[in-house]
């Protein structure tokens, strides 16, 4: 589950400055901004998660953060205006609620007893999807554009939250 996450939070941290000082005509400085601003975005969504997850739990959280994160990365490639882009960048960065965080949690949860060695074959996964997400969604963008990377982060994103759902229903089935 963890490989459609970092391939779509990458597709879209890599390739979105780069689409913004192309194709939307961005200067460089504003276009930087736009990783910058999902990083604050992120920063408070972690804040305020400490406090919600008291409160909806991980297998809700989790459903939420997907599929918030999958529709708030739709106007990264459908909105053309530089200083609105960086107002949604900030709520994208909210929006995705640790997900990356709260699905290691939930993967936890997902076993009577969890071992080490299955945090430490998801943090492998992570690891795995942020190394090579560069390198393949590069291959992305000699093959198309940037605006076509953007749509295949949201696709990651989508399928990452299909996933999810089906987790959880495997999780309640094995409960």
């Amino acid at each position: 589950m963890l490989f459609p996450y970092t391939l779509g939070q990458w597709s879209v941290l890599l390739w979105l400055p780069n689409y913004a000082e192309t194709e939307l005509g961005a200067p460089r400085d504003q276009a930087g901004q736009l990783v910058s601003q999902f990083w604050t975005g992120m920063f408070a969504a972690q804040i305020f998660v400490a406090w919600w997850i008291l409160k909806v739990g991980v297998r809700h959280l989790l459903l939420i953060a997907g599929i918030s994160t999958s529709l708030f990365s739709i106007p990264l490639w459908t909105y053309g205006d530089i200083d609105g882009l960086i107002i949604l960048t900030t709520l994208l960065g909210f929006a995705n609620l640790s997900l990356l965080k709260v699905d290691l949690s939930f993967a936890t949860q997902m076993l009577r007893r969890p071992t080490a060695r299955l945090v430490s074959s998801l943090l492998l996964g992570a690891t795995i999807g942020t190394a090579s997400s560069p390198w393949l969604t590069s291959q992305i963008v000699t093959a198309t554009n940037t605006h076509f990377v953007l749509q295949f982060g949201t696709a990651c994103y989508v399928a990452l939250t299909i996933l999810l759902v089906m987790a959880r229903r495997l999780q309640r089935v094995a409960c």
